[in-house]
């Protein structure tokens, strides 16, 4: 180092050690990071900032003398994989520095991608380090500093090391500080997500720097609930897998190093990673089960020694600790087998999330309430009744631009006019009272007819288009860990509703699940969807005559088949009655009815489905003659077919108030149970429903104050 360095080093020694906590030390050789706590869902604080968590290996920078050495999160050197930063980092750095960050490759698209990164992992030949080095180039994103000349800043609280850190490093293309947000976690995390990163990682302004800690001062949240294990054996496989695996046998070490078996991961891999684990795991064999309990279950285990690190995601751990629906995600070389370990909530997040909660539960109590306001629907209207095809819709604050409003949803027939799209918009404005509580926090599909319901249709899940502000919208993984998660949207507000029928959409399918807390669901420690969406409010029955008619055109219920249709309705009734369990019934809209039971949320989806199949196995049993849950029994026989599969996460059923998308324009209507003998499946519609309403109000408003319990239910069956 030259004088003038030297005396550069000096002044910025004097100048650190100013600050509170810092002190002269040796600079270090090795040093191990600071580790984030797990915590469910994001919060704001104005004591903490949000930070994009990336989605590469960790990597602390020893730039000393003009030369860096790179160490993984393990303290392996990682200096010669990834010359090009090495050799940034030497020429930015003004002085000595020890500097945190992560180490990240992008995908085609730009976003942070492992699987590119792993492209890069493990080259040690020069000159295969040069090729990948232009195939897939890397970045350092920095986001603290530890120690600066010999100056250690491990006690300085991390809002003096990012002030720090911003004022002394330099920039380059491949070498970046880490930006940071001050307020909005909520928001923060879902731009974070949009943009491709794993989540965010939440700091205390005010955290030291704890090396080698998993601390509660740095809380990781993630899309995707996510935790490494190691290997330690592996099932035959079978099949197609005959000459591989079926599932690896997973476990972590408790605090007293104990193996302990948390599961088994089957899902998530293609022939490529089949082949390549059989490769890694073959050289480790042994004879002897490395977990401390031999896993009961498992036959035809082949064991290996615990060395190799998996990452896999999963939908939540059951009771005995065993992970539940795990899918293999990759490899994890960067991390030590040895310090695989449960992560355990901090105490003290559900102290951090009490205050948070309080205020989420006071909205979600408001949220009927505030739901619908009659002046807005008012303003509304006036703003349709204008003559112009195209215009900016102005809704509470908010702007949905409307085109080709005269264009017919409906065509007209022998008995009614056609609906144009303005016609629509203007029926949905009045009806918003009584649909979007239906809709409310409720993940959708929809029925899409761009060009009206007489030409082609389309059933659509994910949301192509770039979503408003107003329009929620959420992740739902499906029951089937193989499939891919799925993002749906959500109707919260009277803006969304028209938005969406302004592209189009005139059939709304909502989940019998909700994106709530309050009622019954207040024992859960977050608004997580994956957990949320586990538990149905409500079971529900779809008795349909299975008559062909798809799209617009109507198949003609003759009386006799509506007739039949509502005496197993009213058959359903008396059982469901039987068992201390009210239904409700309105109609599908179609050729069939909906009989819905509300209940409380204390049951997975997969209990109360196997229920309703055995309460419509017994009224089948009973009713033989008339009555099914065969589907192509009922297209060929003329039976009632008695549907019990919306009963599944992740599954939707056309919501009450929802228009469908037939020749007649009907609407799914709640009825009572007097009346129902005097209508058909099709009776109400676009044309007559909102003077119905007006007359009899919302027969369902009180819908969600009528839960039945059906596990004081099973218990009591389980007694007799």
């Amino acid at each position: 180092m030259a004088p003038s360095d030297k005396d550069a080093s000096r002044s910025l020694e004097l100048d650190l050690v100013g600050f509170k906590g810092a002190r002269v030390a040796p600079f270090p050789i090795t040093l191990s990071p600071m580790l984030a706590s797990p915590c469910k869902a994001p919060f704001s604080n104005a004591d903490w900032i949000s930070e994009p968590k990336m989605d590469g290996i960790r990597g602390i920078a020893f730039v000393k003398a003009g030369q860096t050495k790179l160490h993984s999160r393990r303290g392996l050197n990682l200096t010669s994989q990834y010359p090009v930063l090495s050799d940034a980092l030497a020429s930015l750095c003004p002085v000595d520095m020890v500097l945190d960050g992560e180490i990240i490759a992008l995908d085609n698209a730009g976003r942070p991608s492992f699987q590119h990164l792993q492209q890069r992992m493990n080259l040690m030949k020069e000159a295969d380090v040069e090729r990948a080095e232009k195939s897939v180039p890397v970045f350092y994103f920095v986001f603290d500093i530890l120690y600066a000349g010999n100056v250690s800043l491990l006690s300085v609280p991390l809002r003096e090391r990012k002030l720090i850190l911003k004022t002394i490093l330099g920039s380059h293309p491949q070498i970046q500080i880490l930006q940071h947000f001050d307020s909005d976690a909520e928001l923060a995390y879902e731009s974070c997500i949009n943009l491709g990163f794993e989540g965010i990682v939440e700091k205390r302004l005010d955290s030291l720097y704890e090396s080698g800690r998993r601390s509660p001062s740095w809380l990781k949240i993630k899309a995707q609930q996510t935790d490494e294990f190691v290997i330690g054996g592996f099932t035959a496989g079978q099949g197609s897998r005959g000459t591989t695996f079926g599932a690896l046998l997973l476990g972590q070490y408790n605090e007293t190093g104990e193996f302990i078996y948390c599961g088994s991961v089957g899902t998530g891999f293609d022939e490529r990673l089949l082949n390549q684990t059989m490769r890694k795991m073959l050289p480790l064999h042994i004879s002897k089960c490395p977990f401390k309990k031999r896993p009961d279950e498992k036959k035809q285990v082949v064991w290996i020694k615990p060395e190799i690190v998996i990452e896999a995601k999963f939908m939540d751990w059951t009771r005995d600790r065993h992970l539940r629906t795990p899918v293999f995600l990759r490899f994890r070389d960067d991390k030590d087998p040895a310090e695989v370990r449960p992560q355990q909530e901090e105490k003290t997040l559900i102290a951090a999330r009490i205050e948070q909660d309080e205020s989420i539960k006071s909205q979600i109590k408001q949220s009927a309430q505030t739901i619908i306001d009659g002046d807005e629907i008012k303003k509304v209207l006036d703003q349709l009744s204008a003559k112009e095809e195209t215009f900016e819709l102005l809704v509470a604050n908010e702007k949905v631009k409307l085109t080709h409003l005269n264009r017919p949803f409906w065509p007209a027939t022998e008995l009614a006019p056609a609906i144009t799209k303005r016609d629509y918009l203007i029926f949905l404005t009045k009806l918003s009272p009584f649909i979007l509580p239906q809709l409310h926090n409720r993940p959708l599909t929809v029925i899409r007819a761009t060009s009206g319901v007489h030409k082609k249709q389309f059933y659509q899940k994910h949301w192509s288009y770039s979503l408003p502000e107003f329009v929620d919208a959420v992740v739902v993984e499906p029951e089937d860990a193989a499939q891919e998660a799925v993002e749906h949207v959500v109707c919260n507000n009277l803006a969304a509703l028209l938005y969406f029928a302004q592209h189009s959409v005139i059939e709304f399918h909502c989940m019998p699940a909700r994106l709530e807390l309050i009622p019954d669901l207040e024992h859960l420690e977050s608004c997580d969807s994956r957990y949320l969406l586990n538990y149905p409010d409500y079971i529900v029955f779809d008795l349909d005559l299975h008559k062909d008619g798809r799209g617009a055109r109507n198949p003609s219920i003759e009386k006799d088949e509506s007739k039949r249709l509502c005496e197993v309705a009213l058959k359903l009734r008396a059982l469901l009655d039987s068992m201390s369990l009210q239904a409700r019934v309105k109609t599908s809209g179609r050729t069939g009815l909906h009989i819905t039971v509300p209940i409380i949320r204390n049951l997975e989806f997969d209990i109360a489905r196997n229920m309703a199949e055995l309460i419509g196995r017994f009224l089948t049993a009973q009713n033989q003659d008339t009555v099914t849950q065969a589907a192509l029994v009922a297209k060929s026989s003329g039976k009632i077919f008695i549907d019990h599969s919306p009963n599944a996460r992740g599954k939707t059923v056309a919501c009450a108030y929802t228009p469908r998308a037939t020749a007649d324009a009907a609407v799914s209507t709640p009825v009572t149970w007097d009346e129902l003998e005097s209508i058909s499946p099709a009776t109400y519609t676009v044309h007559n429903l909102i003077a119905r309403l007006t007359d009899t109000g919302d027969i369902w408003a009180d819908f969600y104050r009528q839960k039945r319990d059906l596990q004081l239910l099973l218990n009591s069956i389980s007694r007799k």
